[in-house]
């Protein structure tokens, strides 16, 4: 649910100058959500 929301608002942005970064928060909160299942 969280990915297809992601990828929904990636979508959504990749004509922003801030997509690459946003692109990075992306990735971070998905090892935070990863890291706390396994935790």
């Amino acid at each position: 649910m969280i990915n297809v929301f992601i990828s929904k608002n990636i979508s959504f942005h990749e004509h922003s100058n801030s997509y690459n970064y946003y692109k990075v928060i992306v990735f971070y909160i998905n090892i935070l959500f990863i890291s706390e299942k396994y935790i």
